[in-house]
């Protein structure tokens, strides 16, 4: 099998979004500009290599996004499934995601009280949303072992009366106030 057979890339679910939105100040919540457009614009790509047929592929993948509040975001992804044979498999992955902010993180001021502050001033509790240049974002790595087909993904039988499954994840969010 020569190596282009062995590689299929896929790409797609290009979207473009526009949201618009108009807010009218009250004495509690205020959003600074009232009125916003917001443009999102992602797309992904993903290459599936069969490093070994019929037991061992590779899929390397990215998504790429761009907004508004953070400009552009990549978040790539790899996986790997080894097929020892004809029954079970096992599999692991890692990847990457970000959170686009959105008006009520960055836009917003909230006002929680009036108080009274030095010499009888009126002094207001306030709080403000935060102007990031950054997305949070989250790394996952994930694993797992199963059997061929969706029904019963996450298991293995070694016989027809017994099931073992098992599947691992692991979280890393990191957060930016930038």
């Amino acid at each position: 099998m020569s190596p282009w057979e062995r590689d299929r890339i896929w790409y797609g679910e290009s979207a473009y979004r526009v949201s618009s939105d108009h807010t009218s100040p009250t004495l509690r919540i205020v959003f600074t500009p009232q009125d916003r457009n917001l443009h999102l614009f992602s797309s992904f790509v993903q290459d599936e290599i069969t490093v070994r047929p019929e037991r061992l592929q590779l899929s390397l993948g990215a998504r790429v996004e761009h907004n508004d509040y953070t400009g552009f975001g990549f978040q790539p992804s790899a996986r790997m499934v080894w097929t020892p044979d004809g029954r079970n498999m096992v599999w692991g992955a890692i990847s990457s995601a970000d959170r686009t902010p959105s008006r009520s993180d960055t836009d917003i001021r909230v006002n929680y009280a009036a108080l009274p502050g030095p010499g009888n001033m009126p002094m207001l509790v306030s709080l403000f949303g935060i102007q990031t240049s950054k997305m949070s974002g989250l790394r996952r790595s994930r694993s797992g072992t199963g059997t061929h087909g969706p029904a019963r993904f996450l298991s293995i039988r070694p016989f027809s009366t017994i099931v073992i499954a098992i599947w691992c994840r692991w979280n890393q969010e990191q957060r930016s106030l930038r």
